[in-house]
């Protein structure tokens, strides 16, 4: 092998290892926002504070839009917005009570047994009957009903993610599967160097 051409090995070696970097780098974004994805309930929480506030989601154009009502004014039909479904106070209340459940911290935490899950389950079902149940009184009962299922169903599926460290044991098993991914490209470029420079 002559000197241009020892060269030119050693350029593309370098290129290729630059190509590695950046695919190793790839998956280290790609998992992060798996991961932050996968942790985030923000979107679950807006979701449920709008459809409260009287919004409904425009798939199509992809945003919230307030639901609206007819009403007769000097006999005119007038079209108007309905407003929140539950007092404005009581949705603010549900959905911090919400963000102390749907949360990361939460997910991430271990609960060993069904019995914690049931314990604070029931917990969770006194607090809601104290917050929702006055509403009856003076709201639709079954969007009272609803509601209460909506934050109940939320928590009952936020604890069990802590179950057994279902979550964090499920993004510890990525994370080794993608590491040993990086792992297994750089052995292999460093094999490809190594049959490249002797020529055997």
């Amino acid at each position: 092998m002559n000197e241009e051409e020892f060269a030119k090995e050693q350029l593309n070696l370098e290129k290729h290892k630059q190509d590695i970097g950046f695919l190793q780098n790839a998956h280290k974004k790609d998992s992060d926002s798996v991961f932050t994805k996968h942790l985030d309930a923000s979107d679950l929480l807006q979701h449920i504070e709008k459809l409260l506030m009287g919004y409904e989601y425009d798939s199509e154009e992809e945003t919230y839009k307030p639901l609206t009502k007819q009403i007769i004014q000097n006999d005119k039909v007038l079209l108007i917005e309905q407003g929140a479904i539950l007092d404005p106070n009581f949705v603010r209340l549900s959905i911090g009570y919400l963000q102390t459940f749907l949360n990361s911290n939460v997910f991430l935490s271990y609960i060993e047994s069904i019995e914690q899950i049931n314990a604070i389950m029931w917990d969770v079902n006194v607090r809601l009957t104290r917050l929702l149940h006055p509403l009856k009184n003076r709201f639709d009962a079954k969007t009272v009903e609803v509601t209460y299922a909506i934050i109940e169903n939320s928590i009952y599926f936020a604890v069990n993610r802590a179950y057994k460290k279902n979550t964090l044991d499920a993004l510890t098993k990525s994370q080794h599967s993608i590491e040993h991914l990086g792992e297994g490209q750089k052995s292999a470029t460093e094999s490809k160097k190594e049959f490249k420079i002797f020529g055997f």
